[in-house]
């Protein structure tokens, strides 16, 4: 059975072929939503497009991507992909990205990262949530922090960004305890 996660306002689930419109490439090359994305590195059509989530589809290994959709499940608005599953040491690394542009702003990201890391150490049994960011990134600084996220280290001159220029990135971790503790208070 797929798994889906239902948040207040969205949906998470494996997306398909099928949710691949032109909205989807033209926000996934557009600069303004990739610059700390390292999919800007390459241009996106369908048919590439297609041959990731069908990659991710049959290899479970590479661990689940999750298509966040708005609008009871009817507008995809961005993904969640947890990558770097560790089984021995039930630890996940977490990236994410809302692009369509409407729905930018808008809380989001946060509600999909907490809905997404809820599912991971309840029901996949994770013990740690790994995530990273471009240090001038701060929209996503802030969404780890609204998820309880701490910033366990910076990795100097890690990157080059989407101007030429080298810069920090921004490691955080959070612990399955962590997260219940803290989405309890929040509550």
């Amino acid at each position: 059975m797929e798994p889906e996660i239902l948040t207040e306002r969205l949906l998470l689930r494996r997306p398909t072929v099928s949710d691949i419109t032109e909205e989807y490439i033209q926000w996934m090359n557009n600069p303004d939503v990739n610059r700390f994305l390292e999919v800007r590195h390459r241009r996106h059509t369908r048919e590439s497009c297609a041959a990731y989530v069908k990659m991710r589809r049959e290899n479970s290994q590479l661990g689940l991507h999750f298509g966040v959709f708005a609008n009871h499940g009817k507008l995809f608005i961005g993904t969640v992909t947890f990558n770097g599953f560790h089984a021995l040491y039930k630890t996940a690394d977490i990236s994410f990205v809302i692009g369509h542009p409407q729905a930018q702003r808008k809380g989001y990201a946060t509600e999909a990262v907490a809905g997404a890391c809820r599912f991971a150490f309840r029901e996949q049994g994770l013990f740690k949530v790994t995530g990273g960011h471009y240090a001038n990134n701060i929209e996503s600084l802030r969404v780890f922090q609204k998820n309880g996220f701490h910033i366990e280290g910076i990795l100097r001159a890690q990157h080059v960004n989407a101007e030429g220029v080298r810069g920090d990135s921004i490691v955080h971790g959070l612990l399955a305890t962590e997260f219940e503790s803290f989405h309890s208070q929040q509550a």
